[in-house]
């Protein structure tokens, strides 16, 4: 549980300072996780990738996180800020 969230943090410390391959080496162990799916700490993984991916210039990846993120959120409260970003940010890759 730590390492995770320790991954996740230096994932996205790397993602605010302009560096998303090094985002990206420390969010993949967290994905590759398979029995982590489904849970928060999983979905916001994603969407560190997603982001990541979009940084990097690669639009197919990052469409492809944030359509696994969003099909995830499907039921999630309408106008949580994060879901809404998220929403936004999958809308500017189209």
């Amino acid at each position: 549980r730590g390492i995770r969230s320790s991954r996740q943090l230096r994932a996205a410390a790397y993602l605010a300072t302009g560096q998303p391959a090094k985002a990206l080496e420390e969010i993949e162990s967290v994905l590759s996780r398979k029995q982590n799916s489904g849970t928060v700490g999983h979905e916001i993984a994603q969407l560190t990738a997603a982001r990541a991916y979009a940084a990097e210039g690669d639009k197919g990846r990052a469409r492809e996180m944030y359509q696994e993120l969003l099909a995830a959120w499907k039921n999630a409260d309408p106008g949580l800020p994060l879901v809404e970003k998220a929403r936004a940010e999958y809308a500017k890759l189209q």
